[in-house]
């Protein structure tokens, strides 16, 4: 917990207080996994949410600080769950094609830091005692993807996100609408 809140402290501090054009906003959407967590959590779609911050370079270009949470979770018929819960902080890169900032479509690259945790939950104890594991992971998270910012306030982007914690590759596409403020 304390790391999460040492980086959400770190994603705060990187607004500049004193810009005209910065954008808050957040995203949700869907998360279709891929790779070692697609097998693991048996082809099942999850949720992705985030917050994020706007902050216009000039010409078309958008640095984009951002803090996510991604989960998908498989239940089985036999009373256990698995889940891989992702969360990530990092920044965005995004090249507006029309040449101003938040207008139109842009494309995306990313860094941040992943942590990931698996966690499985059996049930066939009693749900007094059950039995509960879980393992986190950090690693570097890489994204690309396009968008496109509709007006002001709403937009829609699609991002690959890939994280290789140890040996599992933990990678996702992200369908996500973006509201900003």
């Amino acid at each position: 917990m304390r790391r999460w809140t040492f980086i959400s402290c770190l994603f705060l501090l990187a607004v500049p207080a004193s810009a005209q054009d910065t954008r808050y906003g957040f995203a949700i959407g869907l998360a279709f996994p891929q790779a070692d967590t697609n097998q693991l959590v048996d082809h099942k779609l999850g949720y992705a949410v985030g917050g994020q911050i706007a902050l216009p370079l000039g010409d078309g270009h958008v640095l984009r600080p951002r803090l996510d949470l991604s989960v998908v979770t498989r239940n089985t018929d036999q009373g256990s769950s698995l889940s891989v819960t992702t969360g990530c902080v990092g920044a965005d890169y995004n090249r507006f094609v029309s040449g101003r900032a938040n207008e139109g479509f842009y494309l995306l690259v990313g860094l941040g830091y992943a942590v990931t945790t698996l966690s499985h939950t059996d049930l066939r104890f009693s749900p007094y005692n059950n039995l509960q594991s879980s393992q986190d992971q950090n690693a570097i998270a890489l994204a690309a993807g396009l968008g496109y910012q509709f007006n002001r306030t709403y937009g829609a982007d699609l991002r690959y996100t890939t994280t290789k914690p140890g040996s599992f590759k933990n990678d996702a596409v992200n369908l996500s609408m973006v509201f900003q403020f």
